[in-house]
């Protein structure tokens, strides 16, 4: 460490560029030596405090950064020594002896390497002793110059690092030893914290040291209630906290900040106080404690509230009122004092002021809208941020549910107002009590029998229509935004149950001729609530696209999902008009969604799901859906050229995917951007992830009815190539999903069913799934991969069906038996798919595997019921069909534990070859050839004859 100090500390601060990292590797390479950080001690004199302070700051600094990296409480056997533990107590002495002895100004550094020490000695219970250690040190040189104020704050400061790391680690069911040793250090602390006490609050209103003693030992205070319990029976204790209480009705002034950070600690410490002993089920239970909960709830209770009462006249800052309503709230949650707080002169003096907008936020409803709704508008405080509307609004869920006041509430509620400010504040708190008087029915109810519950009339909202009336005309009087903001919400908590109609029909109103962002949410929001459940019921809608639009607008501006929500309420709905203006609505969803990927790189997967719902909703080879596909190619070429790291880049494989998959015939504009995209994917990563929507979108234009793919030989070796790829890599979990593997598989399917055995890669791909499945059930005893075995069977039955010999070449006895067991009615769900495992099944019979035969015999009548339904559209069974059909599948079946399991499925609607197969001709081929029908039980045999017959 042969450097000068002063000459590499200069150099960091005032250094060329250069000069800056030399001197920084000097610094780091130093900090690697045990002794440089004695070195840096040892040059931390008053002389260098005088003559340079920057540089005697930038060492204070390096003390540390070194301790930062190199301190270790728990020393390890296989780990190397950095500083022995006699080290480690000279560099904590040498910071110690220090701090008192330096200005106030300066002592933050070691005050803050005495904080990690602290917190890395509370890592482990062994060395908290370590930490005890500093403590008692700091005691002895506190204690003559406890008269300093200087000295003392410095003191707290420290304390307050060990009560913090106490309060963090909870060591008192730990380990009651330990716990036994520390207490006695606890309780000494807090004896001299006590001590000080009484010195600050002589002077704390005149001076800003004493208001920061008193606020550091009320954050002791609060850390120590938790774990420590001698103090709390200590009558200066006691005193002393009677004492800070009457500090809440002081008066303040906006000059006078320090009062307010002080009274803002001590409604801190109320609202741990609450929690800690006026809860049922204290965390730690001492007969001390719980006489202190006692004390706490009966006496300092009831001169909080009246305190608090008092202080409410006064000016406060935003954090302060909040803070004092939440205490009210605890209050009454906890059911303490109820009749103290709950008086009339409460309700209009407390809780109908602080529920009052400010004036000065009376613009922020157009300023900031989507701050305005979380903040004045939540009921909940699980809605962050909170305001101090929000703990009204929840003395008033209390009041009604737990205190049963609603009646009285309801006359304070329907009061004339003051003025505009006063009307707006009894509508905000309306809105939650009408909320609450409903909770407050609904659970009175459960105590009825269900009979006598079913003879009830529905629940409404506790308002009479005159005074209902009076607030829904009001609509119409003009209003400042903030006022109309709460009108709307409060229609729209009572609208959905008197008469949504009216309330749906007010929302669009509302939404199309407003310019205002916040009164077109709130539209958005009445939109929603009345908006009936059943899709069937949706109402029709006038003037859609401009709606939608308009909502569109303002999806930007909030956070929240209601303008989205309504969106997707509109474009999810299965209803006829729906279609009458799908295709302007896709154009004004599209546009929007090219407005926003060229602002920002967010999401677009909302818009770009409700497109897909409008799609969804048509039947398939609908006449508009030919100009939808033409619209949805082009712009998804141009979004893709102008943004190639688009966002939503699977949603607009959806879209084209769906369409591909509704439309029977084939047209250009599909050809064009299939193309398109196989320019697009320019490496594996681009399609091997969305192998699921490269599958969808282009099977379609192999197997339809025109196989206009026959036509362009040169995209189909690019298909290929592209499944080849798929197929190589789709095990690969870093480029590809769950189900890449299983659409690839799928799509080689396609291939082969039409264009025959094009590559070998495809049957290989098959059977190394079968393959690696069959080895994990056998020896790993990992289930069956269905989901990828069903798609592996896709590909066997093509080749058993385009070149048998090959397919045969390939198969050993333990695959036939393998593959045979898989196929029963529990994983093969549909008319497809059991079609597959028929192909596969009677081949394999041709093989000489009997198994397979009774095994299609005993689902034979499933297949003919898939069959049915396939072809009628029902989307299930009649349960009483399939409880037989289980019965009689039951030796098939087995008594496998996961029969419930969800299974994945191909999403694969669209017609391929293997639909039209004739499987009942192979059933009776493969049965005269084999004569195994006879051997098959009579029962069986009838129920096939009168299916084949």
């Amino acid at each position: 460490m042969e450097f000068n100090l002063e000459q590499v500390f200069t150099a960091l601060l005032r250094g060329t560029n250069d000069q800056i990292r030399e001197a920084n590797d000097i610094i780091l390479r130093a900090m690697q030596n045990p002794q440089f950080i004695f070195l840096l001690l040892s040059n931390l004199t008053e002389q260098l405090m005088q003559t340079n302070p920057t540089l005697y700051t930038q060492l204070q600094l390096a003390v540390l950064t070194n301790i930062r990296d190199k301190w270790t409480a728990v020393f390890k056997p296989d780990e190397p020594i950095f500083w022995t533990s006699e080290n480690q107590q000279s560099i904590i002495m040498a910071i110690l002896n220090a701090l008192f002895t330096i200005p106030i100004e300066r002592r933050s550094h070691y005050i803050a390497a005495i904080d990690f020490i602290v917190q890395k000695c509370f890592s482990d219970l062994s060395v908290i002793p370590e930490a005890m250690t500093i403590l008692k040190h700091l005691i002895e040189l506190y204690v003559p110059r406890s008269q300093s104020v200087f000295d003392s704050n410095t003191f707290l400061q420290v304390a307050r690092v060990w009560f913090r790391a106490r309060h963090k680690r909870s060591i008192y069911i730990e380990k009651k030893k330990l716990n036994g040793q520390i207490e006695p250090v606890d309780n000494e602390l807090l004896n001299y914290v006590l001590n000080i006490i009484p010195m600050a609050l002589g002077s704390f209103t005149q001076s800003r040291d004493a208001c920061v003693i008193l606020c550091n030992s009320i954050k002791i205070i609060k850390y120590s209630i938790t774990y420590v319990s001698d103090f709390l029976a200590n009558q200066t204790f006691q005193q002393l906290l009677t004492q800070i209480l009457q500090i809440i009705p002081l008066p303040t002034s906006d000059e006078n900040d320090d009062i307010i950070q002080v009274k803002i600690m001590i409604f801190k410490l109320i609202d741990f106080m609450d929690s800690s002993f006026l809860c049922k089920h204290m965390k730690v239970k001492t007969d001390i404690r719980i006489s202190f909960a006692n004390v706490y709830r009966e006496q300092i209770v009831p001169s909080i509230i009246q305190l608090t009462i008092q202080m409410l006249n006064l000016n406060s800052n935003y954090e302060l009122k909040l803070l004092t309503m939440n205490v009210f709230y605890q209050f009454l949650f906890y059911q303490v004092a109820n009749t103290a707080i709950f008086t009339p002169d409460f309700i209009m003096n407390v809780l109908f002021k602080y529920a009052r907008v400010e004036e000065d936020d009376v613009t922020q409803p157009l300023l900031n809208p989507d701050m305005y709704i979380s903040q004045h508008m939540s009921n909940d405080l699980a809605e962050k941020p909170t305001s101090p509307r929000t703990y009204c609004s929840l003395i008033i869920d209390v009041a009604v549910n737990k205190l049963h006041l609603h009646e009285q509430l309801y006359q304070f509620l329907i009061s004339p107002a003051s003025d505009i400010f006063d009307f707006e504040a009894k509508l905000f708190l309306f809105k939650q009590y009408i909320k609450s008087v409903m909770k407050l029915e609904k659970n009175e109810r459960k105590k009825l029998t269900k009979k006598a519950q079913k003879r009830r009339p529905p629940i409404t909202p506790h308002i009479r229509p005159e005074e209902f009336q009076v607030i829904l005309n009001s609509l119409n009087d003009p209003k400042p935004p903030f006022a109309q903001v709460t009108i709307i919400l409060f229609l729209s908590s009572v609208l959905k149950y008197i008469n949504p109609q009216l309330g749906f029909q007010l929302a669009q109103q509302i939404i199309l001729t407003s310019d205002e962002p916040i009164i077109r949410y709130c539209g958005a929001k009445l939109f929603n609530n009345c908006s009936p459940d059943d899709d069937d019921e949706f109402p029709a809608l006038e003037n859609v696209t401009n709606l939608i639009h308009r909502v569109l607008e303002i999806i930007p501006i909030f956070k929240n999902h209601i303008p989205s929500d309504m969106i997707s309420k509109i474009c999810s709905t299965n209803t006829e008009h729906l279609t009458n203006f799908g295709c302007e609505l896709i154009t004004v969803l599209f546009d929007q969604a090219i407005v926003i990927s060229s602002t920002d790189q967010t999401t677009c997967d909302t818009i770009f799901n409700n497109i897909f719902n409008i799609i969804a909703a048509y039947n398939d080879d609908d006449p508009m859906l030919v100009p939808m596909l033409d619209f949805c190619c082009s712009k998804t070429a141009a979004l893709l050229v102008e943004n190639p790291m688009f966002e939503s880049t699977e949603k607009l494989y959806d879209l084209i995917s769906l369409i591909n998959q509704k439309l029977t015939h084939s047209y250009p504009s599909q050809i064009t951007i299939l193309n398109f995209f196989m320019q697009f994917w320019q490496n594996e990563n681009d399609f091997i992830l969305y192998a699921k929507q490269v599958c969808q979108m282009i099977y379609p234009l192999i197997t339809g009815q025109d196989r206009i793919l026959t036509n362009a030989p040169e995209l189909v070796q690019m298909i290929i190539s592209l499944t080849t790829t798929i197929l190589e890599k789709g095990r690969d979990p870093d480029l590809s999903d769950n189900y890449s593997m299983g659409y690839g598989l799928f799509l080689a399917s396609c291939l082969v069913q039409v264009f025959g055995d094009i590559n070998d890669v495809f049957l290989q791909a098959a059977m190394s799934v079968i393959a690696e499945s069959m080895n994990d059930v056998q020896n790993e005893g990992i289930k069956p991969d269905i989901f990828n075995i069903i798609a592996a069977m896709h590909v066997t039955a093509a080749y058993f069906v385009v070149n048998p010999q090959k397919m045969i070449s390939v198969l050993n006895p333990p695959i036939l038996e393998f593959l045979t067991g898989l196929v029963r009615k529990r994983d093969f769900t549909t008319y497809r798919e059991l079609v597959i495992g028929f192909i596969n099944l009677l081949n394999f019979t041709k093989m000489g595997y009997q198994q397979a035969y009774l095994t299609t015999a005993k689902l034979l009548p499933t297949l003919v019921e898939y069959k049915r339904i396939a072809d009628s559209g029902v989307d299930e069974v009649e349960e009483e069909e399939e409880e037989a059909e289980e019965d009689e599948n039951d030796e098939n079946e087995g008594d496998d534990d996961d029969d419930d399991d969800e299974k994945d499925e191909l999403i694969t609607p669209f017609a391929v070859p293997f639909d039209t197969f004739d499987v009942i001709t192979l059933f009776k081929e493969v049965s005269d050839q084999t004569g195994l029908f006879a051997s098959l039980p009579p029962e069986l045999q009838q129920k096939i004859m009168s299916i084949l017959n």
